[in-house]
């Protein structure tokens, strides 16, 4: 008999979110999960280090509670999402009690982060132009094994990165792999 993962926001944030633990809330637009931040703040979560391709105003106002110690993101100063006033108040000092530690990275650079692969930069670079070059119709099915698995509370696979490589040395320019999968 399976459990259920299904869980109140209440539930889930009191379960899987602990003060100090890395947090990423995404979506675009009306997919962005204010429920999340809220449930967040209510609970009082602190220390968390807040990720996101570009901050906006869930997690301003995330860090205006004083929920976030580190602020990881892409880019920053969207205008189509507002000031960001608390961001900005903490990046440049108006809290003295309260910094806001910065890292930044290019889009390219966040997703690499999200991936946590042990691909290098330039391996994955030359995979994401390879996979943009393919021809769909041209594609035949060729899986790589991997497991499931948890991670920071989440399901999540885990691919065979060895087997992955070794595929990836025998694709040809047209996405054809010569020695079958």
């Amino acid at each position: 008999m399976t459990t259920s993962k299904i869980a109140s926001m209440h539930d889930a944030i009191a379960g899987l979110v602990r003060d100090g633990d890395a947090v990423a809330i995404e979506g675009f637009t009306h997919l962005i999960c204010f429920a999340a931040g809220h449930e967040i703040i209510r609970q009082r979560k602190r220390d968390l280090t807040l990720c996101r391709l570009t901050p906006d105003v869930i997690y301003d106002q995330m860090i205006a509670a004083g929920v976030a110690r580190k602020l990881v993101f892409s880019w920053l100063g969207n205008p189509g999402v507002g000031g960001l006033g608390a961001i900005r108040r903490r990046v440049e000092g108006a809290i003295p009690e309260q910094p806001l530690e910065l890292e930044e990275y290019s889009h390219f650079g966040m997703v690499a982060r999200y991936t946590d692969s042990d691909l290098s930069l330039v391996e994955m670079y030359r995979l994401a132009h390879t996979v943009l070059e393919v021809d769909p119709g041209r594609v035949s099915v060729c899986v790589v094994t991997g497991s499931t698995g948890m991670a920071g509370g989440a399901s999540v696979v885990f691919p065979n990165v060895g087997q992955a490589r070794a595929l990836a040395r025998d694709v040809r320019h047209d996405a054809r792999v010569d020695h079958g999968c």
